[in-house]
């Protein structure tokens, strides 16, 4: 008898894992069609600035390959230029409290054809987990060509 007490909390408890993980993969993909959907640029980044993920419109607004950024510090994967044509470098994950806690500008984005687009990014800091590991969400919404 105790037994089968054992074997059918077994089942339940499989049934529901299975559960749980058929809803997480349906999230996973839900996530996935709405960062392939949306209009602007999206790059996550790890802990050290590393690009990790970039989607369909950043690679569009960039001009060319996203695999070309994967592994690579945004600053190098991003050619900012401010108003007075000053190059920009970001240093989203740098550790300076103006930059750390997240923000917005309005810069000109150089693509691989060398042509600008007024862009406004947004970079938010991400802070996760059990060690609080930190990452960031940077978003690029393309405004109108320079």
């Amino acid at each position: 008898r105790e037994l089968q007490e054992s074997n059918e909390l077994l089942v339940a408890e499989i049934s529901n894992r299975q559960r749980a993980e058929m809803a997480l993969s349906v999230e996973k993909e839900c996530r996935a069609v709405a960062l392939a959907s949306v209009a602007e640029g999206i790059f996550f980044l790890d802990g050290d600035g590393f690009v990790t993920f970039v989607n369909p419109k950043a690679e569009q607004l960039l001009n060319y390959d996203p695999n070309r950024a994967i592994g690579k510090k945004l600053d190098d994967v991003l050619s900012l230029w401010d108003h007075d044509g000053e190059k920009v470098e970001l240093m989203i994950l740098s550790g300076d409290p103006g930059v750390a806690r997240g923000g917005s500008r309005m810069l000109f984005l150089e693509n691989s054809k060398k042509e600008k687009v007024l862009v406004s990014l947004l970079w938010a800091p991400v802070v996760a987990g059990p060690r609080n590991s930190k990452a960031a969400v940077v978003v690029i919404r393309e405004l109108r060509s320079a």
